[in-house]
């Protein structure tokens, strides 16, 4: 006598919440995490001199970016350029950036250090929402007031201005 097996299929994301956010999770990390615009070398952005822009998802959700440095040939930062980098802990902005998109750093949770300079005119919406590690804001002296209509209301107490931002 043969035996019957049957097999139920179920969609494995109707199986908890918890479950749900893993698996989604465990996708967006294998599908995102060697798409980056430019190559991450030990942990480190390698934007080549002479770019004029990171691209929009430039580096969205890399996991193994851990610092970006940024040449002075760039002027803009798309939106999403950072997005959800986990990883990533530091960014120093040089003054040839003059615009920051919408949610470029968005949820970058372990960023403890941020440099912006005084040559920003134009930031995004939710560009330094979730960034829940940040430890030090450092700003160009009198810039304060112009970034703290970018920067959450609850990070305005890591805002440091400082005289020369080169020097960090």
């Amino acid at each position: 006598e043969k035996t019957k097996i049957y097999t139920m299929r179920m969609p494995l994301l109707d199986l908890t919440p918890q479950w749900a956010e893993f698996q989604k999770e465990l996708y967006h990390r294998f599908r995102y995490r060697i798409k980056t615009a430019f190559p991450v070398k030990n942990g480190t952005a390698m934007i080549p001199e002479g770019t004029t822009k990171i691209p929009k998802r430039a580096y969205y959700r890399c996991l193994e970016l851990h610092e970006v440095v940024i040449p002075n040939s760039v002027t803009s930062i798309e939106e999403d350029a950072f997005k959800r980098c986990f990883s990533l802990k530091s960014i120093t902005i040089p003054d040839s950036v003059t615009r920051i998109g919408n949610q470029a750093f968005y949820s970058c949770t372990a960023l403890e250090t941020l440099t912006l300079p005084n040559s920003i005119i134009e930031i995004g919406e939710y560009v330094f929402t979730n960034c829940t590690s940040l430890k030090k804001i450092f700003l160009p002296v009198g810039q304060a007031e112009f970034y703290k209509k970018y920067i959450p209301k609850k990070l305005h107490d890591k805002i440091n201005e400082i005289s020369d931002i080169n020097q960090h």
